[in-house]
């Protein structure tokens, strides 16, 4: 009996780790069951195969997760989203926080690359930043791939941070990790054409 017991102990030691290793406390392929075990409130049915969870880890600049959870493959996918951010015109708050956050994230996976695009006009015009991000004409984001020489664990595809607008004096960041499972839930979806 205290062999059983003490098996038991180590098998939970060595096991609850790597359930909580992956962003936010999510790994890559838990299933709907594992993610209610963990999550800190009962996951909430979106759309699809979208769920709105609270991960076991969680950071005070964001207030939403998500989670997309395939029946086959698990999770695949994970979104936080950001408080929303007062700013100016110029979006200097918004843009401090996304600074700062690319920053938190370049620690542990290194190089990046900053998605910055302005269309003619009005995106090139610097006073008018958020009214720019809200109509689509300004573009700002940060990627993690291995192409660009992110150091990433093997579970994870692409990590991308991205600047919304809510209106011209409010936005927010939001930050997604892509599995390295995706591709297989890509391929059976398409698989039925």
């Amino acid at each position: 009996m205290k062999k059983t017991f003490t098996v038991l102990i180590l098998l939970g030691v060595f096991c609850i780790p790597s359930v909580l290793a992956g962003p936010f406390g999510i790994d890559m392929g838990m299933s709907l069951a594992q993610v209610k075990a963990v999550s800190k409130t009962e996951p909430v049915h979106v759309q699809d195969d979208v769920y709105e969870i609270t991960p076991p880890k969680t950071n005070d600049m964001f207030e939403t997760y998500y989670v997309r959870i395939d029946p086959e493959y698990g999770v695949y996918w994970l979104k936080a989203i950001g408080k929303d951010v007062n700013t100016n015109n110029y979006g200097h708050e918004l843009i401090s926080v996304f600074n700062s956050l690319a920053e938190s994230i370049e620690k542990t996976y290194g190089n990046y690359e900053k998605i910055d695009r302005r269309e003619v006009g009005l995106g090139n015009i610097p006073d008018f930043f958020m009214k720019a991000l809200e109509d689509g004409a300004r573009t700002l984001g940060a990627l993690w791939q291995k192409e660009y020489g992110s150091t990433l664990p093997d579970e994870i595809e692409t990590i991308a941070i991205t600047v919304e607008a809510l209106s011209e004096d409010l936005g927010y960041v939001a930050l997604e990790y892509s599995f390295s499972n995706t591709a297989k839930v890509k391929a059976k979806a398409d698989s039925v054409f």
